[in-house]
């Protein structure tokens, strides 16, 4: 409580501000100190407009946020984090501004996924809106909002969206651009569209390396952490025979860091 108001009044620099809260999900995560009062400090970051700092809150909230997706509670959980991110987003809008920092144009991603990520309606349908401008041609977006754009379409859509997203890919001769197009293609919620992605990942179409890129991707969307895994299984020994002695080989597993029970441990 004592940190409220030099948090606020940014009395201490972005360097100690980024580091308390980073600092007290290490401890909560350790066990050393209580989750709840990591959130609770949280709370006093909302006036906070420096990039370094919102990349650690988006990361630890997102981590919490992974934990408890099937909880009971977790809608709750979405409703506090969008009390989080909607003052950062009235502040950065949606355009980029002449002459602005670069950290600023990245904290205007995070700060516009964030709060679509957790429901917030408006900016899934503006996502929706500039999204289809795009594909109709109406309209141009920055390169570096595409990918919190494409990123809230796929959560929120289904097979159009899906087909929309296969036939960009086709299309753009940039990888850059196929990158985030293909993490769209692993952010959606339906399974069966999940599974479209890990088969087109493991097929001729795509770079060996975009394999496990799509296994890390799925791993991470809740909805695809079973189906990922059998996947993984399933194909093991094309895996190993392709990947077996490589620097890549060793990313098929990491993903596992997502789970959240004992039993898949």
């Amino acid at each position: 409580q004592l940190l409220q108001k030099p948090i606020e009044q940014k009395n201490l620099s972005a360097e100690d501000r980024f580091g308390i809260i980073r600092d007290a999900f290490m401890l909560a995560q350790s066990g050393n100190k209580s989750t709840v009062e990591a959130l609770k400090l949280v709370q006093y970051f909302k006036k906070e407009d420096e990039y370094i700092v919102w990349a650690q809150i988006a990361s630890d909230l997102k981590t919490f946020d992974n934990l408890i997706f099937f909880e009971k509670f977790h809608d709750k959980y979405k409703k506090f984090c969008k009390e989080i991110f909607k003052q950062i987003v009235q502040k950065v809008g949606w355009h980029k501004k002449e002459e602005e920092l670069h950290t600023q144009t990245l904290l205007r991603s995070i700060a516009i996924y964030s709060l679509g990520s957790y429901g917030d309606e408006k900016t899934i349908q503006k996502a929706k809106k500039l999204f289809e401008e795009l594909t109709l041609g109406k309209a141009k977006l920055d390169s570096d909002l595409r990918g919190a754009v494409y990123n809230l379409v796929a959560e929120n859509g289904g097979d159009k969206e899906y087909k929309k997203f296969r036939d960009m890919y086709e299309k753009t001769p940039f990888q850059e651009e196929k990158d985030r197009i293909f993490r769209a293609l692993c952010s959606f919620k339906d399974k069966e569209l999940l599974k479209k992605s890990l088969e087109f990942a493991f097929s001729k179409e795509t770079r060996a390396q975009d394999r496990f890129k799509a296994v890390s991707f799925i791993w991470a969307n809740p909805i695809g952490r079973d189906l990922d895994w059998e996947y993984v299984k399933k194909n093991w020994d094309e895996i190993s025979k392709t990947f077996g002695g490589g620097h890549l080989y060793s990313r098929f597993i990491k993903p596992a860091v997502n789970f959240v029970d004992e039993r898949k441990a």
